[in-house]
């Protein structure tokens, strides 16, 4: 994860730089940390929270401007763990409510770097949603990925897919 910051700031500045031609940034998406399986809205476990607390230094040269979550406990604190370190505004969409989602994204948030905190069942979607003409799938015990999502106006978005250790 040491590295991991100073290759995302390359990948911000160049996106940066190519993101000039149309309004919105860059998205970048994660899947919520470690949970507790005890119910099914439960938080998380200390890994995850030792796992939020990574993202937020792994974010940390991103320029984030807002974190959304979804409203389900899990991704609410990973979320506001990212947020407390990072000094960021979140906001809360329901996890199955993919249009508002992208409204915001498209009103609210189009000149932001916007970080979304879903689920192993939404990300994939909402990158699809993006643009992204492939549906991929992330495992149930992958809590590591990074999407960063480009979108490049009337063509597909770029996409880029991290595994972050």
């Amino acid at each position: 994860m040491k590295c991991l910051p100073a290759l995302l700031a390359m990948l911000v500045t160049i996106s940066s730089v190519i993101g000039q031609v149309h309004a919105q940034e860059v998205i970048f998406l994660i899947r919520h940390a470690e949970r507790d399986w005890s119910s099914s809205d439960a938080g998380l476990v200390d890994a995850g929270r030792e796992r939020a607390v990574g993202w937020a230094e792994v974010l940390s040269d991103a320029n984030l401007d807002v974190i959304v979550t979804s409203e389900m406990m899990r991704t609410r604190e990973t979320g506001a763990l990212i947020a407390s370190v990072l000094k960021l505004p979140t906001i809360e969409v329901p996890r199955s409510d993919h249009e508002k989602l992208l409204r915001l994204l498209k009103t609210e948030f189009s000149d932001d770097r916007v970080l979304i905190v879903g689920h192993s069942s939404t990300v994939p979607q909402i990158v699809q949603r993006l643009g992204h003409p492939m549906l991929f799938h992330i495992a149930k015990s992958d809590y590591n990925d990074l999407f960063v999502v480009e979108p490049s106006g009337q063509k597909p978005p770029s996409v880029i897919r991290l595994n972050v250790e």
